[in-house]
């Protein structure tokens, strides 16, 4: 009998490599959990003096802001270089900057940035030219990641995902559950303006496209490996030109807002109406839709969630100029309360504004050219004299599957640095040096993307 202590001492060192190997492995972090709003209401809330946030020798324009769990933070892209750069800064709800404005590192010209945070860190998207970038900013230099060679209009998810238009396609991306996605198709045509948010639990991508007719707004449920949750939910059909839809997630369904240009109106009733969607995180149809009352003819609006109610803030514009205005809705998508202002500047040109909730109130940047005809970043805290527990309701919507079903078989068609630094009125802080995302605030260090060590 040959002798096996051989082949046994090798079967026994080749499991041993095995079983160290895996106990080395790092493990894979969970999902990032969104902060989700604390079911509040804001009563009786007061817009706040403007702060100008830019000071560009040329304009600035088309801001996004985000609430990262003790700022605000706000981006644009401006005109203070030979080509359009990107920028962005931290701003307290009291109005004040903090440190200095950081550029993104980029050589093209920016038109389009967009950012999202997902309670673990905060992602960035924007465009060079053709191409599409995406960046977690922190006090870690992450390298910018190059996600489209040839893309359009970028918008930016938790856990470092991002939606896109390529050649007549919605396109979508994210780290999933270890490393990041090929991008997927989720959907096909002319598309325009996608926004995406993370629930924790899914992603939903909602766009206008144009359709027979006019353009319709459309959402789609897509999961953290990038397989289509279900049909496309089409959220509007009306006759005529759906645009510019917004989403927002209260903890338990989606908000979704866009502006609407029907083909017959009247010059009474303004060339643009403001509609508002609810919509489950499960099923084919929206929970309601209903257009909003407002003050001129509305063609950007904006959308947040305290948990307890919405509110829109949108341009309305007429004869006198235009302005940034801001309204409360019930969860039913209801109107509460007045009307109010926001800018407190005469203004003739009014870009679109974004709003975040903060816990305390509405924080809202928009754009606008009350300083010598060039057109600044603004921004204004929207504090409520009380942030009060909502009132419970029966809920109407269907419960959040906890595994997403398989996917649809033509998921893709829709259907048939610094301290503080006070305000001055006339003169800005110089910017920071070209940056990428660095940035000295003392503040924790995110975690790698990945879930990787950054090497």
């Amino acid at each position: 009998m040959k002798n096996s202590y051989p082949r046994t001492c090798c079967i026994i060192a080749s499991l041993l490599l095995v079983v160290l190997a895996a106990g080395c492995t790092k493990p894979k972090p969970p999902p990032p959990v969104p902060p989700l709003p604390e079911n509040r209401i804001c009563i009786d809330p007061v817009p706040g003096p403007n702060l100008r946030v830019s000071y560009a020798p040329g304009e600035s324009n088309s801001p996004v802001i985000l609430w990262d769990g003790s700022l605000f933070r706000v981006a644009w892209w401006d005109l203070r270089s030979r080509s359009p750069m990107v920028y962005h800064m931290k701003i307290t709800e009291t109005a004040r900057r903090i440190g200095r404005e950081l550029r993104v590192f980029n050589e093209g010209s920016s038109r389009s940035v967009d950012m999202a945070f997902d309670g673990r860190w905060v992602v960035m998207a924007w465009d060079e030219d053709s191409k599409l970038y995406l960046l977690p900013l922190g006090d870690k230099p992450y390298p910018p990641e190059l996600i489209s060679e040839n893309g359009d209009m970028v918008t930016a998810g938790g856990w470092n995902a991002a939606a896109w238009v390529e050649k007549d396609r919605l396109l979508f991306t994210s780290w999933g559950v270890d490393e990041r996605n090929d991008p997927v198709t989720v959907a096909h045509g002319v598309i325009h303006n996608p926004q995406l948010i993370w629930s924790g639990k899914q992603y939903a991508v909602v766009w206008a496209q144009n359709v027979p007719g006019g353009r319709d707004i459309i959402m789609q449920r897509i999961d953290p490996a990038g397989r289509m949750m279900g049909q496309a939910v089409r959220v509007s059909s009306l006759k005529g030109l759906a645009s510019n839809p917004q989403i927002t997630w209260n903890g338990k369904e989606y908000g979704i807002a866009w502006t609407h240009a029907a083909p017959m109106r009247s010059k009474e009733q303004g060339d643009f109406q403001i509609y508002f969607a609810r919509v489950a995180p499960a099923g084919n149809m929206p929970i309601s839709t209903r257009s909003l009352d407002f003050f001129g003819s509305a063609d950007q609006v904006s959308l947040a969630s305290s948990g307890g109610e919405y509110a829109v803030a949108w341009v309305g514009a007429d004869v006198s100029g235009s302005a940034v205005y801001f309204q409360r809705l019930n969860p039913q998508g209801e109107e509460i309360g007045e009307t109010q202002m926001v800018n407190d500047g005469s203004a003739q040109v009014v870009g679109p504004p974004d709003m975040a909730w903060n816990g305390k109130g509405y924080g809202v940047a928009w754009h606008d050219d009350r300083v010598k005809g060039d057109t600044e970043i603004f921004f204004s805290f929207v504090a409520c004299s009380e942030a009060a527990p909502a009132p419970e309701e029966k809920s109407e919507t269907a419960e959040e599957p906890e595994q997403p079903p398989a996917p649809a078989a033509d998921a893709g068609s829709p259907g048939p640095v610094s301290a503080p630094a006070p305000d001055t009125a006339d003169a800005g802080p110089a910017p920071d040096k070209a940056a990428t995302a660095g940035e000295s605030s003392g503040e924790k260090k995110p975690e790698d993307p990945a879930g990787k060590k950054n090497e």
